[in-house]
């Protein structure tokens, strides 16, 4: 599998954003996981926004091609969604994305301070249990994933 690089949103990275929302929206999905406020359409209110919150936002980039392939959110303090979220476009999905995205995930988790990863894994979600299971964590309650760090 290519490399893949987490970046922080920026300016420069509006074209790739929007098109990166605009896959999802085409193929019918209104909500992206790890992309707080994605139903923002104005690019730079969307970066403002996430200036405000208590978590950080990647955008995650595989080489060598620098194409957009996912979005991961981690929560500095538990949530009710947990600490991390995230997504791959719908046209990547399938390709080992994913699992590779919360495995870099949990570390950037570990570097901003959380000791004990939860993830919440939607009802009916099956793809996302595989990745979560792939990546060591623990079914502790219902919908409920856990992982020390």
């Amino acid at each position: 599998m290519e490399k893949l690089k987490f970046i922080l949103p920026s300016a420069e990275m509006k074209p790739a954003a929007e098109a990166f929302r605009r896959v999802f929206i085409d193929s019918g999905e209104k909500h992206i996981a790890g992309m707080p406020n994605s139903n923002i359409e104005d690019f730079s209110q969307w970066l403002e926004s996430l200036r405000r919150g208590g978590s950080t936002t990647w955008l995650v980039f595989k080489r060598p091609n620098n194409k957009l392939v996912g979005v991961v959110n981690i929560k500095h303090t538990l949530s009710e969604n947990g600490h991390i979220t995230c997504s791959v476009r719908p046209d990547e999905r399938g390709k080992g994305y994913g699992t590779e995205i919360l495995r870099l995930a949990l570390d950037r988790a570990r570097e901003l301070g959380v000791v004990e990863a939860e993830i919440v894994c939607p009802a009916g979600n099956a793809a996302a249990r595989k990745i979560i299971r792939r990546n060591g964590l623990e079914k502790v309650d219902g919908s409920v994933y856990r992982k020390i760090l």
